[in-house]
């Protein structure tokens, strides 16, 4: 593997990244059921926590794009940094409610994950993790 190759594996993750986001906010793939069933019970059981899980997701994906940038100039924070941010990824999910997407929605997601996990992966192990070394002597 090359870096232009690591870059393109880390363009893919935010190109998949951005087309669920897409979908998520205008619902293109959601069928109509789904739509309605997110209606019904969507987040609004969770009243003040709410705010506080938009708030959180908004700042995890600020946090996502200083990352990625970070790895993409394979500067030496950059891999523990997105590691971390990833983990406080989560944490969201504690304050929200079901989520209700469509199965496309699921893949896409799933598949967003794989290719992050890999870019992750990839820049704690040998020989790929010198790269981020290397880069913070220069």
């Amino acid at each position: 593997m090359t870096k232009k190759t690591y870059k393109l594996l880390l363009g893919i993750s935010v190109l998949l990244c951005l087309l669920l986001l897409i979908d998520l906010t205008f619902q293109v793939s959601m069928p109509e059921y789904f739509i309605r069933a997110k209606q019904q019970y969507g987040d609004s059981t969770l009243g003040y926590l709410y705010p506080l899980s938009e708030w959180l997701g908004s700042l995890s994906m600020a946090l996502l794009a200083v990352a990625v940038i970070g790895l993409g100039l394979f500067k030496k924070w950059a891999p523990r940094f997105a590691l971390l941010v990833t983990l406080f990824s989560f944490v969201p999910y504690f304050f929200s409610n079901a989520h209700v997407r469509s199965p496309l929605n699921m893949f896409t997601l799933g598949l967003m994950d794989l290719v992050w996990g890999a870019v992750l992966v990839i820049a704690f192990v040998d020989p790929y993790k010198n790269w981020f070394i290397e880069s913070s002597k220069k």
